[in-house]
């Protein structure tokens, strides 16, 4: 079996504004267009009959976005409430954290730290989009990431579990 990542769904209340932000300001590309749905919408959101969304897809390299808007009065209840709408965070691969903080910041963006930080030579940054999904800007393979933190702490060597298990 193989298992990659495919997409991620954050909700928003302006797609054109949440669409043109992670294209702006990230290099997103434009997948499909917003498209309305009321089929599924109950079934798959959780809401009342009639609750109906826009939903248009935004890719990026080994993956994409899924925004979703919702639209008229119906609507599950957790989308009315902002601080279960998103995510802990969603983190996105870019190659200069600095420059990409700049274009996140033109594009309507907001910065959650005073300044990007770096560790053991990987640079990263929280960010808000203009919904308030929290986004951190990361400019290391994952692959790296899980090295570091090894390092850093290796009780967290997934080995370490494997070789108990066998012993």
């Amino acid at each position: 079996m193989t298992a990659a990542f495919h997409h991620v769904g954050l909700a928003t209340d302006d797609i054109e504004r949440a669409t043109a932000f992670y294209v702006d300001a990230l290099g997103g590309r434009i997948l499909t267009r917003p498209l309305l749905e009321w089929a599924i919408a109950s079934e798959v959101m959780g809401g009342p009959a009639g609750t109906r969304f826009r939903h248009c897809l935004v890719g990026f390299d080994g993956g994409a976005l899924e925004l979703f808007e919702f639209v008229g009065p119906d609507m599950p209840d957790w989308a009315r409430r902002r601080d279960e709408r998103r995510l802990p965070h969603l983190a996105m691969r870019v190659d200069d954290v600095d420059a990409a903080l700049e274009r996140v910041e033109r594009a309507g963006g907001r910065r959650l730290w005073p300044a990007p930080r770096s560790a053991g030579g990987i640079g990263n940054v929280y960010v808000a989009d203009p919904d308030g999904n929290v986004l951190e800007l990361i400019d290391a393979a994952i692959e790296a990431i899980a090295a570091a933190t090894i390092a850093a702490a290796p009780e967290s060597d997934p080995r370490i579990g494997r070789e108990r298990d066998r012993g």
